[in-house]
């Protein structure tokens, strides 16, 4: 058989410590794939280790009538597990590049479910504070009519939600202290963005992805970004400030890297970017913050200690993590001895193993053990 990926399946690594090949086909996943499962997958809830526990089961329900096939590649398949899309590719028999007959889990993305007719596409959002709470209205052009922003999306277990949205950022903002509570002024921006726009599905959509505009996610909020440039590149004046949770930084990431672009050597000296739970590096992060002239603050960095993917972010990237705090001029000595123990374990006792027997579920299991009360 060929290889239908063009990638090397020798360095993946058994699923779970019952997908070695006792019962069906052996189970194989991607160990770089660490993050975005845990990104994913909350093994920590009934309904994480439940998806967990039918992951394991592609050993023998793998390539059956619940998958979808590649229709140009009938070894390439996925399917949803939970919340959780799954691709693999199966093979029958071992050769050069595999590590024998099984399954070989090669990407995994959020399964957006069914949304209600409710549900709204990703894009730019107006959200007030009402009776009823925190709502939202399009804003329908190219200007940010706030002081204070927000981005990111909530995923509720088995969709996203832009009210959900609106509701949870809304209170962080209203209650963390660390927003400006005049320049709140009981509304904000926010730019709704599902993590469909960071996996970058394709051709595969669902009914609220195809609403939709075809810029939504990095290239349409770099262009907001841009449209928010002083005429005069001489004024500093700090008037935007920008709250971005969890997957929301994935999607900031890749935005500077569009603004830049398309800026011309401007720079974004009005803007001043907050992260809570930043589930990306915060060293990249602060790079590409860097290279727009954007601001942060010493309070520019949030986490909770129950947030284990924030955390596995920093650690997968230790010494990057490290100088993104003190770029930001956060309290980093603290962090630093908290972030390298776990990035000592990450590089050296999981990705630079050379024990092939290892499971990739052990290691998030310990990720999770060392990270409930702190870092570990």
């Amino acid at each position: 058989m060929t290889n239908p990926h063009n990638i090397d399946y020798t360095g993946f690594i058994f699923f779970h410590e019952t997908t070695k090949g006792q019962n069906g086909k052996p189970v194989f996943i991607d160990p770089k794939l660490l993050p975005r499962f845990i990104d994913l997958i909350d093994i920590n809830s009934e309904a994480g280790r439940k998806t967990a526990n039918q992951m394991n089961q592609l050993s023998s329900t793998a390539a059956g009538i619940t998958s979808e096939s590649n229709q140009t590649n009938g070894f390439q398949h996925r399917e949803n597990i939970g919340a959780v899309q799954v691709s693999y590719t199966v093979y029958q028999e071992g050769n050069s590049h595999n590590r024998g007959a099984g399954v070989y889990i090669t990407e995994l993305k959020r399964a957006n479910g069914i949304s209600g007719a409710e549900s709204l596409p990703a894009g730019f959002y107006l959200s007030k504070l009402g009776r009823e709470g925190w709502g939202v209205e399009p804003i329908e052009d190219d200007t940010i009519p706030t002081v204070i922003g927000a981005i990111g999306a909530e995923f509720n277990g088995t969709a996203y939600s832009a009210i959900t949205s609106a509701k949870k950022y809304g209170k962080y903002l209203l209650t963390s202290g660390n927003a400006n509570q005049k320049q709140l002024n009981d509304c904000f921006s926010l730019y709704y963005a599902p993590s469909y726009l960071v996996d970058e599905l394709g051709v595969w959509k669902t009914a609220t992805q195809k609403l939709s505009g075809p810029d939504a996610g990095p290239r349409e909020l770099a262009r907001l970004l841009y449209k928010s440039l002083p005429w005069d590149e001489r004024d500093q004046t700090l008037k935007h400030h920008w709250y971005v949770f969890g997957e929301g930084a994935k999607i900031l990431h890749r935005t500077l890297k569009e603004f830049s672009q398309i800026a011309g050597g401007k720079k974004l000296q009005q803007h001043c970017f907050y992260f809570v739970n930043p589930r990306e590096n915060l060293g990249l992060l602060m790079r590409e913050i860097e290279a727009v002239g954007a601001q942060t603050k010493k309070t520019s960095y949030r986490h909770s200690l129950d947030d284990i993917a924030s955390k596995v972010h920093q650690v997968k990237d230790g010494d990057n993590a490290v100088i993104g705090l003190q770029k930001m001029d956060a309290p980093w000595s603290e962090f630093d001895k908290m972030i390298q123990g776990g990035s000592n374990y990450y590089q050296n006792k999981y990705m630079n193993s050379i024990d092939n027997n290892r499971t990739f579920s052990d290691a998030a299991i310990r990720f999770v053990r060392n990270f409930k009360e702190g870092w570990g």
